[in-house]
């Protein structure tokens, strides 16, 4: 039986030098893994400030997980909308985002600008 490994990396974009690491199953999501290598390189470089990613670094949990290590954003798309099986579910839609003025009102009507959140 052949199995597959999915290697995860945390690179420098301007020197390319990879700060951490993690070698998982073919069938883990990169967004699963991502806290740790932003733990890991945080360790490292103290001055991490942004993180680039695609949409599977967009995901709620990862963002808000990145909160526990101070200074460091994560910039990524937030991933596509899906159909959920339950009834209540906040979708992407439901939140209205104007990326301009830097603000975004949930479904609750609660505006992001006004509760604290930086950007």
């Amino acid at each position: 039986m052949l199995w597959r490994n999915f290697r995860h990396l945390l690179v420098d974009v301007f020197s390319g030098l990879m700060s951490a690491v993690t070698v998982t199953a073919g069938n883990r999501h990169d967004g699963s893994v991502a806290h740790r290598l932003i733990r890991r390189t945080k360790a490292l470089y103290k001055e991490l400030n942004w993180v680039l990613g695609d949409t599977a670094y967009g995901g709620a949990r990862l963002r808000y997980q990145a909160f526990a290590y101070p200074g460091v954003r994560i910039v990524a798309p937030p991933p596509a909308v899906t159909t959920s099986k339950r009834e209540h579910a906040l979708k992407r839609e439901d939140i209205a985002i104007d990326f301009e003025n830097k603000t975004a009102i949930c479904a609750a009507g609660i505006n992001a600008s006004q509760s604290g959140i930086v950007w």
